[in-house]
């Protein structure tokens, strides 16, 4: 079963996901079952696309696919329950909270059912970007320079934090939610007024700022695969670059610019790069 959409701010972003593997999913090998989520909170689903006819058709209405809600919330609940008990094996594509932190993965352990993707411990650290640069910072690994702090903290401690951060590093600098993926939230800031402004916009979206020091350099994505024997080294992808022809890798130039952003595959690094990457990755995904 593919689940997407949800009800985090990055509700589009997971439709793109979802119907991307809709339409570049192996039918002869699997018969697909969709759970489309929608802002509102309703439930949708699909059943038994085996070929891509079928597909096409559900991704010309995947809106009005066949709905298994009433307006009871428990109702939808239990029906949709039933729904996963019934799958194989599920594909979340859902993304930011209620998604990639851990509450599906939850779900799904809770419920005994398989699933794609990290489990809730991963997830839960890797969710939250503070967490995770703590865990790293701690065993040796390198991180961006960050100031962090919360609501609370910012609410009675303004002028401090404000005069912390300007001491610690230079314009530009980001600010970034601590709980948000696909660069919502995050801005590239040149000034007090954009400083301000954008923790502001940071503080209604999540209850905890990061604050980044600027780094020119290279941005290199990896892919892992972990084995289904532990004691098997996971398989790593090559290293793809993102070249971004925009200010920052935004939220804009990912999704909604055209030609925002280009990718070199493999990355242009040579051997002893790549080997510095490799050892890298293995000991940053062991740490937890």
């Amino acid at each position: 079963m593919l689940v997407f959409g949800g009800r985090s701010a990055e509700h589009h972003v997971s439709i793109r996901s979802g119907l991307a593997v809709i339409q570049n999913i192996d039918y002869l090998r699997y018969t697909v079952n969709i759970l489309y989520l929608s802002l509102s909170g309703q439930h949708y689903c699909f059943q038994n696309i085996n070929s891509l006819n079928k597909a096409k058709v559900f991704l010309k209405s995947y809106k009005q696919a066949s709905e298994i809600i009433s307006s009871n919330r428990t109702i939808t609940h239990i029906q949709t329950l039933n729904y996963l008990r019934k799958t194989d094996v599920v594909f979340s594509l859902l993304h930011g909270r209620g998604g990639e932190d851990g509450v599906m993965q939850g779900l799904l352990e809770s419920l005994e059912i398989a699933y794609v993707g990290s489990d809730v411990y991963s997830s839960v650290i890797t969710m939250d970007k503070l967490c995770a640069k703590i865990i790293l910072n701690n065993e040796g690994v390198n991180v961006t320079p960050y100031l962090s702090f919360s609501k609370y903290h910012f609410n009675i401690q303004k002028k401090g934090i404000i005069k912390r951060i300007k001491s610690s590093f230079p314009y530009p600098l980001f600010v970034k939610p601590s709980n948000y993926g696909s660069s919502i939230g995050v801005k590239k800031v040149r000034n007090d007024l954009e400083l301000d402004q954008a923790i502001i916009n940071v503080l209604s979206l999540d209850n905890k700022v990061i604050i980044e020091k600027a780094i020119v350099g290279k941005e290199i994505e990896v892919a892992v695969l972990e084995d289904i024997n532990l004691m098997n080294r996971p398989t790593i992808s090559p290293a793809g670059e993102i070249k971004v022809n925009d200010d920052f890798y935004s939220y804009k130039a990912k999704y909604i610019k055209k030609d925002a952003a280009s990718f070199t595959i493999p990355a242009d690094l040579n051997h002893q790069q790549n080997k510095e990457l490799v050892m890298l990755i293995l000991n940053s995904i062991y740490l937890t």
